[in-house]
């Protein structure tokens, strides 16, 4: 713009207000310029910017679907381990009672065992008592002198020997 020029002419502008506006229009549009240059420089360099932020964003966007990935796995992985606890709980639990069962048995057993015992051990005794009785009964027989008739001794042994009791 600075390089136009106008013809004059007699009846023309006045040429010092011509040269003003255009000086005017020139000082104008060599700021704009310089703005113009300095706003597509700051495009350029919010363009960087944006460029970085996207992959930025998508770096970010991949990390959070590894660590959704990554938290599945764990609570997968925490699940079959609470299974796993709980089967082996459970196997533990049915070896516990298995057991119980078992010993429960072995203690009834001993206890049947024990009373058999005790009746052998009381029926032994009891013979040994009657055995004794009889003894002491066929003893005293042979010490006193048997006259005819039964003497109430007598039938007192009888009765023991015969296992009534009075």
């Amino acid at each position: 713009m600075q390089q136009v020029r106008f013809g004059l002419s007699f009846r023309g502008y006045n040429r010092r207000e011509v040269d003003a506006f255009l000086d005017n229009i020139a000082a104008t549009l060599g700021s704009h310029r310089t703005e113009l240059q300095a706003v597509r420089e700051r495009a350029a360099g919010l363009e960087v910017q944006l460029i970085e932020l996207r992959k930025k964003e998508t770096a970010l966007n991949n990390t959070l679907v590894a660590a959704q990935q990554v938290v599945e796995e764990m609570k997968r992985n925490a699940q079959k381990e609470v299974e796993l606890r709980l089967k082996e709980a459970e196997l533990q639990a049915e070896r516990v009672v298995r057991d119980g069962w078992e010993q429960l048995r072995r203690i009834t057993q001993e206890l049947d065992e024990m009373r058999k015992e005790k009746r052998l051990f009381l029926d032994r005794w009891h013979t040994s008592i009657r055995t004794i009785e009889r003894a002491l009964v066929l003893a005293a027989e042979g010490d006193e002198p048997t006259e005819g008739g039964d003497r109430p001794e007598r039938k007192e042994a009888d009765r023991l020997r015969l296992g009534n009791r009075p």
